[in-house]
């Protein structure tokens, strides 16, 4: 199926390996340990599908927002576009980080069940008013020349960036609680690329991504 076309195809546990080997040499790891680093990616994905489309973000036991990294022609655009699917659209955002902090912009949140902002950086990933709206806190927002209001966010945070930001204050155990990185590493040549493979997914096989989301959170 083009479902599990896009799922398998996102990750490579030979690159995975190749990956791990040169960013921690000494962390013992073959080629069926990087399998199955690979099917705890995929069920990432579907995890992060389930939560916005039932509204849970905020709600599980430790909400975290994603990270999702990777060179251009990793499929980061088209996982994008396969979850959106699932969501409607007047619960589906795109606040980057760095406006969490304003009013007007945190408002657009209310009601929210995904929200995905590309081209984030480290200095954006920081700050109370972030990890309230990841935590599910309340926040205080309000409309242009309207009434300011409380509330509590429910979305399900994706921040995509081609590289992991360097968090200028270190990764202490807030921002691990916070954020989970997903490195997509297998990329595809513009040749190689199905560029119809979301619409595919999306047109022909909706009831198959559902029912895969809907048993990863089972």
């Amino acid at each position: 199926s083009d479902v599990m076309k896009l799922l398998t195809g996102l990750f490579s546990a030979k690159t995975t390996l190749r990956r791990l080997q040169h960013e921690a040499p000494n962390l013992a790891m073959d080629l069926d340990g990087a399998e199955q680093d690979k099917s705890a990616r995929i069920e990432l994905i579907l995890q992060t599908a389930a939560a916005a489309a039932l509204g849970i973000g905020t709600r599980m036991k430790h909400p975290q927002a994603l990270i999702w990294i990777g060179p251009g022609g990793a499929g980061k655009s088209t996982a994008r576009k396969v979850i959106a699917s699932l969501i409607s659209a007047d619960a589906l955002q795109s606040v980057p980080p760095a406006k969490m902090g304003q009013d007007y912009f945190v408002s657009i949140l209310r009601g929210c069940a995904l929200n995905v902002a590309e081209e984030t950086s480290d200095r954006d990933l920081s700050g109370d008013a972030l990890k309230k709206v990841i935590t599910g806190d309340i926040c205080h927002a309000r409309l242009p020349y309207g009434i300011p209001f409380s509330f509590s966010p429910k979305a399900q945070h994706v921040f995509i960036c081609n590289e992991l930001p360097a968090f200028s204050g270190g990764i202490d155990s807030g921002v691990a609680r916070r954020f989970k990185v997903l490195v997509f590493d297998n990329t595809y040549s513009e040749e190689q690329a199905d560029e119809g493979l979301a619409d595919r997914i999306v047109e022909h096989e909706a009831d198959l991504l559902l029912h895969l989301v809907v048993e990863a959170a089972a």
